[in-house]
């Protein structure tokens, strides 16, 4: 049987949290022993274990934007360096026999690779253009250590590939896909309801991770003149903030607060059942500022 340990960056429900969820689900449960290790507790914990995966919580370091400083690198190698020969010692109890790191942001599993000798596969979620530093180091990581590098989709893999570190017989390209008995039609009167919104008003909506790059402010920026030209139109944002970058959702609400037609907005922290969103927008917007992985 092979044990793979998989190696996440959060415990919450967004894209890859969910791809990562359904990937085991899937799993061939006579052949495969799914463990997970993440870095802090979350509602994708339950939703783990309630799939069959082992699943322990190490606070080892996520590589974020607050770490993209001199203080900041020394704090999260030091960190890096102690709780990776945490996650060793767990592989060894355990009998890993397989790494599979899911996103760029998790950097655990090369410590892995050179310290236990094992394969690493690395699920590549996003596609990072700047710091342009920070994508060629982990364009290079990835050349360097993974023995395969799965994208999910051509955008990712092509962008991947045009570093001079990553060989085209590295990557393989795996969509996430939509499952078309989650995704699909349904009445929505009721959660407009919940949300105070009217049956017949135009809803424009974006769900999203509030982060350096998705867009919220230019979502604000855009449709503004259309809800001033229509005084029954609302706007509608959901999604939280990485842990340490809550400012981000303070400089969200006062740019909300401001606008002149703040009346018109609703904001939302994570919202767990992401298909009522979705039926209950008549227009969804994907306001990304860097290029986007359109992995479906």
């Amino acid at each position: 049987m092979q044990k793979i340990l998989y190696l996440h960056a959060g415990a919450e429900m967004y894209g890859a949290d969910k791809v990562l969820l359904e990937l085991i689900k899937g799993l061939d449960k006579d052949a495969f022993e799914a463990h997970v290790i993440l870095p802090n507790d979350g509602v994708l914990v339950a939703a783990l274990e309630n799939v069959g995966a082992k699943v322990k919580v190490i606070d080892y370091p996520i590589l974020r934007r607050k770490y993209f400083n001199p203080k900041g690198i020394m704090e999260y190698f030091g960190s890096y360096n102690r709780y990776s020969k945490q996650i060793a010692k767990y592989a060894k109890e355990n009998g890993i026999t397989l790494i599979h790191n899911n996103t760029t942001a998790v950097l655990e599993g090369i410590y892995l690779k050179r310290k236990l000798k094992l394969p690493l596969i690395w699920h590549v979620h996003e596609i990072i253009v700047k710091p342009k530093a920070i994508s060629d180091f982990i364009n290079f990581l990835m050349g360097r250590f993974a023995d395969t590098i799965v994208t999910v989709s051509n955008a990712v893999a092509n962008h991947v590939k045009m570093s001079r570190y990553v060989n085209d017989n590295q990557v393989q390209v795996i969509y996430n896909g939509v499952d078309n008995d989650v995704f699909h039609v349904v009445d929505a009167s009721a959660i407009r309801e919940r949300f105070g919104i009217a049956q017949d008003a135009l809803v424009i909506g974006m769900v999203a991770r509030v982060n350096a790059w998705k867009g919220q402010g230019d979502f604000l920026e855009a449709v503004t003149p259309i809800l001033q030209a229509n005084p029954k139109a609302v706007a509608f944002l959901a999604g939280s903030a990485f842990e340490g970058e809550e400012w981000r959702i303070d400089e969200l609400e006062k740019i909300i607060a401001d606008s002149p037609v703040a009346g018109q907005i609703k904001r939302i922290d994570y919202y767990s059942k992401t298909t009522e969103l979705y039926n209950m927008f008549d227009i969804f917007v994907l306001p990304s500022t860097n290029p986007d992985q359109l992995s479906i």
